[in-house]
């Protein structure tokens, strides 16, 4: 603390706690007593501007309709590297044309784990966003290795665009 202050000192014996206290914001003697002195009061704002509120956040989507289709295509580049949207082209995951309406674990020509043909999960909107908020969760034992999608916003928004691509 005292760098700071040192190149802020004056040659007037007690200048550097004054000069400190306007540094700090804190006002130490008052106007009566700085005109006795011959020193003039130092105006200090007593209220630190704060930054304005944040905006309320927008509520999550309820239905999927509400979710832009377009944003999901750019939440799926994150899917797009293990599964298509193309009908019965699988990739290192099946292909989720058709998915929803389709018991998991059931596209054909696509090995599927134990714990993904086990599951008794229908894809539909509330099992798709249980599910993709964390995969190993909601199916332990799935050779799934994704972590998931944790905004629920996002995951509303990759319905969205699904439900429309993968009919």
């Amino acid at each position: 603390m005292a760098n700071l202050i040192s190149p802020l000192r004056m040659s007037r014996p007690g200048m550097g706690i004054l000069t400190l206290a306007a540094v700090l914001g804190i006002s130490i003697f008052t106007a009566p007593m700085a005109a006795a002195q011959g020193l003039r009061p130092i105006r200090v704002a007593t209220q630190v501007n704060k930054p304005a509120a944040a905006p309320a956040k927008a509520p999550v989507p309820a239905a999927p309709s509400v979710a832009p289709a377009d944003a999901g295509k750019k939440i799926f580049r994150q899917c797009a590297a293990c599964h298509s949207v193309v009908a019965g082209q699988h990739l290192i995951g099946p292909s989720l044309h058709g998915v929803f309406t389709r018991k998991a674990g059931s596209a054909p020509n696509f090995k599927y784990s134990t714990a993904m043909k086990k599951s008794a999960i229908v894809w539909n909107e509330a099992a798709f966003l249980d599910y993709i908020a964390d995969p190993r969760k909601k199916v332990p034992g799935t050779t799934m290795a994704f972590v998931g999608i944790r905004k629920p916003e996002d995951r509303a928004t990759l319905y969205a665009y699904l439900k429309s691509a993968t009919k």
